[in-house]
């Protein structure tokens, strides 16, 4: 059985994506957690690049996107742009705020058990 994307506005055929099988499933699950073991021992400095990198990439290529986002979902485009944006935002925001986000926070209550978020 195959995955078919349809366009939302004329029921087109845009792509046809093959079912996967439990064995890629295994091995996508094996590398998703090899990626984990890797990313976790980068710097939180590189990993923010990285996310700045990736903002700039977003941005470079938001017309491709924005078309891709309109032919698969219908939308117009201007609104397809937008999300382009808004996740080149978001990118920047956490590669911004990383450090703050990430740090530790203790909560009191009065109990003998220390509680951080």
């Amino acid at each position: 059985m195959a995955l078919t994307a349809i366009n939302p506005v004329d029921g087109s055929e845009l792509a046809r994506y093959d079912e996967a099988s439990a064995e890629d499933v295994a091995a996508a699950i094996d590398r998703g957690h090899d990626a984990f073991l890797e990313w976790r021992e980068r710097p939180l400095s590189e990993r923010c690049d990285l996310l700045r990198a990736l903002a700039a990439t977003l941005r470079a290529n938001k017309a491709d996107l924005a078309r891709e986002a309109t032919l698969e979902m219908g939308k117009i485009l201007r609104e397809a742009e937008g999300e382009v944006e808004k996740s080149a935002v978001f990118c920047e925001y956490y590669a911004d705020n990383a450090e703050r986000l990430l740090t530790p926070e203790v909560i009191e209550d009065g109990g003998a058990v220390e509680n951080y978020v």
